[in-house]
């Protein structure tokens, strides 16, 4: 391996972990839709060179969890009506053809660690404490679906818009409205236990609105 290619893996691994560490603020709020982000601050913050956080930012740009503004400002990105409304367009067209196809392929072991998650997921929903746990356990649900779908190209697009996603549910849900998640992730689960494409489809689709509805109606 040569100099600059230790350099670059180097920098990378930077890149990564403070991409990371910004969607981590993301999500969970401590970075608020409007925050400015400043490479030098997070540069110091981070004890890591401009460059990886610059890096790190553009990921998040190209993801839309960050906003380049007309003013060269780059702030967190304030998720509007719409923003919202079009991500769950989106998260339904991907997570409907993903369950599609693990109702396919999906074999025995997957099946029972859906089950657990979805579980562990209802065992904190009456905990606001637990709030960033449990949208962790659900995002978890929705990935270990599209990696059943046997499509890895599908899952990393379910996971780039589902981080997204999972900002939006911190902003705007409160503990006890994730409580009705379950009986709809036990309808998901059931459907691909009979392997059938059609109601495990069905099933994720009313989930998916359902969980845009609440939202919405957190905004009103």
């Amino acid at each position: 391996m040569t100099p600059n290619a230790g350099t670059g893996i180097a920098r990378t691994s930077l890149a990564d972990s403070v991409y990371q560490r910004l969607v981590e603020a993301i999500q969970t709020g401590a970075l608020a839709g409007g925050a400015a982000l400043h490479v030098a601050d997070l540069a110091a913050q981070f004890s890591v060179s401009p460059s990886p956080v610059r890096d790190a930012i553009s990921r998040l740009t190209a993801e839309g969890l960050v906003t380049n503004n007309p003013n060269r400002r780059t702030t967190v990105v304030s998720f509007t009506k719409q923003d919202i409304i079009d991500t769950f367009q989106l998260r339904e067209i991907l997570e409907c053809g993903a369950v599609r196809l693990a109702a396919k392929n999906i074999a025995p072991a997957r099946l029972a660690e859906l089950r657990k998650v979805a579980e562990q997921c209802d065992e904190l929903a009456d905990n606001p404490v637990q709030k960033k746990a449990k949208l962790d356990l659900d995002n978890q649900f929705h990935l270990l679906v599209a990696e059943a779908s046997g499509n890895a190209l599908l899952r990393a697009e379910v996971a780039r818009c589902n981080r997204r996603v999972r900002a939006i549910q911190w902003l705007k849900l409160d503990p006890p409205t994730m409580k009705q998640a379950h009986p709809e992730h036990l309808k998901v689960i059931a459907a691909l236990e009979k392997k059938d494409p059609d109601a495990a489809e069905a099933a994720m689709k009313t989930h998916l609105q359902m969980a845009l509805n609440l939202i919405l109606k957190e905004m009103a």
